[in-house]
């Protein structure tokens, strides 16, 4: 008698913990749907500061460029030189 209570008990564990993970599974597939989501936003944002910061500093980059050239024959006319 004690092997059959051994079995019902063994076989009721068994339900609930398929009736747990069959609840769990579609949970477990929502999290990681979220954590993708949530992953792919943040790289979404890197990709926009980087585009933000490349349009503002090359055009930054060439205005002070052109306007710190380095002209000898303007520099030698204004010490005299010439």
């Amino acid at each position: 008698m004690a092997a059959v209570d051994h079995i019902l008990t063994l076989q009721q564990s068994l339900a609930h913990y398929e009736r747990m993970l069959s609840e769990s599974h579609p949970m477990y597939l929502q999290n990681l749907h979220f954590d993708l989501l949530r992953a792919r936003a943040k790289g979404d944002y890197a990709m926009f500061v980087l585009a933000l910061v490349t349009v503002m500093v090359v055009p930054a980059s060439v205005v002070v460029g052109t306007c710190t050239i380095y002209d000898c024959s303007s520099i030698s006319e204004v010490n005299g030189l010439l």
